[in-house]
């Protein structure tokens, strides 16, 4: 003897949680706040490992002259400090949403780039990458964290 279902829903209260969960989808910028929050804990620990957050050997020795004038010029500074200007202000990334698109924006000196684009301007200076990926990708567990942040957006469009 075949069993018959009959299956009855409410679609009105599925389609409203859909158009919920969409419209709370078209502003993600605080989920990209957060981000910029829980980001800069990414960064943090990326200068605690000397680099191994971000590159997975670790940012490369300084030169031996390098070291040499380094240890007289600043002693017990390691590598990418000396007066914690560049950290600093690596800690501080601000979200920014412009035509439509979302940005990470950084305050940072001029000498930024030498130290994580390799090459820049001609510069000899090994990259030691501490803002993102030698690809400019973001590091695995960011994405991760930016994936979680945009679930649970999503889920409070739904409630």
């Amino acid at each position: 003897m075949p069993i018959e279902l009959k299956i009855q829903a409410d679609y009105k209260q599925a389609q409203a949680a859909i158009a919920a969960a969409l419209r709370n989808v078209q502003n993600i910028r605080p989920v990209w706040r957060e981000f910029a929050n829980e980001y800069k804990e990414i960064i943090d620990a990326n200068w605690g490992t000397r680099g191994k957050v971000m590159m997975r050997s670790g940012w490369p020795k300084l030169a031996a002259s390098t070291l040499k004038y380094k240890r007289k010029k600043y002693p017990g500074k390691r590598i990418l400090e000396r007066t914690g200007e560049l950290r600093d202000r690596a800690l501080t990334p601000k979200a920014v949403a412009r035509n439509q698109k979302l940005y990470l924006e950084w305050d940072l000196p001029t000498y930024w780039k030498y130290h994580q684009q390799p090459g820049a301007n001609g510069s000899k200076i090994p990259q030691r990458a501490f803002l993102w990926y030698e690809n400019n990708t973001l590091p695995k567990q960011a994405l991760r964290v930016l994936l979680d942040l945009l679930q649970r957006h999503m889920k409070k469009g739904v409630k």
